[in-house]
């Protein structure tokens, strides 16, 4: 599904930022407000399938957070997220 599809690429993104972050501050933006704020705490998490990818992504936070990263998940309107989308498809 989309959602998963979305959870998926948070993953990514953050097993990213363990492996290269070397103590820099990480910003993770996502259109994705299901994602964000279930990765965040802020809402829960209704569908089943989902709440593998929602511990997972939280454990990967947790990591950061005990390597002193400092870490912020950001939802950012679909709008204003075009370039993101682009490069997602593989336009140039």
């Amino acid at each position: 599904t989309n959602n998963v599809a979305e959870w998926r690429g948070a993953i990514a993104a953050l097993d990213y930022a363990l492996v290269n972050s070397r103590g820099a501050a990480v910003v993770l933006e996502m259109d994705s407000r299901l994602v964000v704020e279930q990765l965040t705490g802020r809402w829960r998490v209704k569908a089943f399938h989902l709440q593998v990818y929602v511990r997972e992504g939280r454990e990967r936070l947790e990591r950061l957070r005990r390597r002193s990263v400092s870490m912020t998940v950001k939802w950012v309107p679909r709008a204003k997220n075009i370039e993101a989308d682009r490069l997602a498809a593989g336009r140039k």
